[in-house]
């Protein structure tokens, strides 16, 4: 009887101390940016919480007398498997476009949820640099309807 109860212990430990194969979920915290200049300058921050938490957030530059202006913005959650990375934006927010605007920044307030009651969802993969202090995001932009505009972005940390 006495073999019995050491081996059902051991069993149980031999259980509970099992991992689940696969890629280990790794985990972001802090803001980083990704900066680019075309007709204008535009970046785009994520700021990563606990809990899988982000904060997608698009700013434009409008030059030296207005500065920079939040242009959308979309809150929601990440997962990161590996190098598989997805983001889930239950709603994305920008300009409603019925509105007249003045030159200027529009007020975050102001900004209205621009994809209905349909998530935005982006797949793609994320390698971090040397450090976790980069990374280059590769968006999966097979539709054009979505919210992708740039398949490759590198961003660095800036908090």
């Amino acid at each position: 009887m006495k073999n019995q109860f050491f081996l059902l212990i051991l069993l149980l430990f031999v259980i509970t101390s099992c991992e689940e194969e696969g890629n280990p979920v790794s985990i972001l915290e802090g803001s980083y940016e990704h900066s680019i200049e075309t007709a204008y300058v535009s970046k785009t921050v994520m700021t990563f919480g606990n809990g899988g938490t982000v904060l997608v957030e698009y700013f434009r530059n409008y030059g030296e007398e207005i500065g920079w202006c939040l242009t959308n913005y979309g809150s929601g959650t990440y997962t990161l498997n590996g190098e598989e990375f997805s983001v889930t934006l239950p709603a994305f927010y920008g300009p409603d476009p019925t509105a007249l605007y003045s030159v200027g920044c529009i007020p975050r307030e102001e900004l209205v949820n621009v994809t209905g009651d349909d998530p935005v969802v982006l797949e793609g993969t994320l390698v971090f640099g040397e450090t976790r202090d980069t990374f280059t995001l590769n968006y999966n932009c097979d539709d054009l309807l979505t919210m992708c505009n740039a398949t490759t972005m590198d961003f660095n940390k800036v908090e």
